[in-house]
């Protein structure tokens, strides 16, 4: 019972402080049908406190940037849960989007200008 109290314990001192705030938006309503919704979310250098969302569970925060086809322009940031591993990759492109990941608070304020 002790071994138990213990691990429960230590689970919680290391889920202590790994809260991570992240923009969340998108700039085209047409694509981004569940919000929120922000004109502005496109915007380089993006800081609006009004979409800034804070969560124990995520790992990263990310940008998805459309470069190319009917959704150009577009811009969302959200928060993801999974897996941090060092391995992975900061920046992928696919299907004329580029997507890229950071690890701070509110660091999800580029146009994921260094992935290209």
């Amino acid at each position: 019972m002790k071994l138990l109290l213990a691990a429960v314990a230590l689970a919680a001192l290391m889920h202590q402080g790994t809260t991570l705030k992240c923009y969340r938006c998108c700039n085209n309503p047409a694509l981004c049908t569940r919000g929120p919704i922000d004109p502005e979310c496109g915007n380089p250098d993006y800081s609006n406190l009004d979409y800034q969302f804070e969560l124990g569970l995520w790992n990263y925060c990310i940008i998805m940037v459309w470069t190319d086809g009917y959704d150009e322009g577009t811009v969302f940031r959200d928060a993801h849960f999974g897996s941090r591993n060092s391995n992975d990759e900061d920046c992928s492109v696919n299907n004329g989007v580029v997507t890229c990941k950071c690890y701070d608070d509110s660091c999800n304020t580029n146009l994921c200008e260094h992935c290209l």
